[in-house]
């Protein structure tokens, strides 16, 4: 633990320059960093040898899932998940993602580029078209590049 006059530094922001200067006083020590040295790195392997890192059991796992889900977890935010979220997750529109690849044999529809990242776009916005939402015509395969085009073009012509 810090001493109770050092304490401060934990809470100060990490800026660029602060980063770089630890990084260059640990590329500085090079081998002179405890670490690198032969004694010390023969005295780690010997601690460690004949020690066997033990499988979790099933039930141990599952309790250790239990532990961090749910309210559990850090990244908790009181149950809000966005209806997109909460939709991408369901099997009619798990089922009608492969509808659209298979349909456009997996190839980019617009660059025709085989494989890779692909995504389906609705041509019909997400957010203004509800209903056409799991409709395989709505739907158009699309790589990573061309899917952020097509979004930023749908942006800018799509009514408010």
């Amino acid at each position: 633990m810090a001493p109770k006059n050092l304490e401060y530094l934990h809470k100060l922001p990490r800026t660029k320059k602060w980063k770089k200067n630890i990084s260059n006083g640990q590329k500085a020590l090079g081998d002179k960093h405890w670490s690198k040295k032969p004694e010390v790195r023969e005295k780690f392997r010997l601690s460690h040898l004949g020690k066997k890192l033990t499988p979790f059991s099933e039930i141990h796992k599952q309790n250790m899932s239990k532990a961090k889900s749910g309210k559990n977890n850090p990244a908790w935010k009181g149950g809000v998940s966005s209806e997109r979220r909460r939709i991408w997750v369901t099997v009619p529109y798990k089922n009608f993602r492969i509808e659209v690849f298979e349909r456009d044999k997996w190839i980019c529809q617009s660059c025709l580029k085989v494989g890779g990242t692909l995504e389906v776009h609705h041509i019909k916005s997400w957010k203004n078209f509800p209903n056409e939402r799991l409709n395989v015509s709505n739907g158009i395969t699309l790589c990573e590049d061309c899917h952020i085009i097509a979004n930023r073009i749908q942006r800018k012509y799509e009514q408010p």
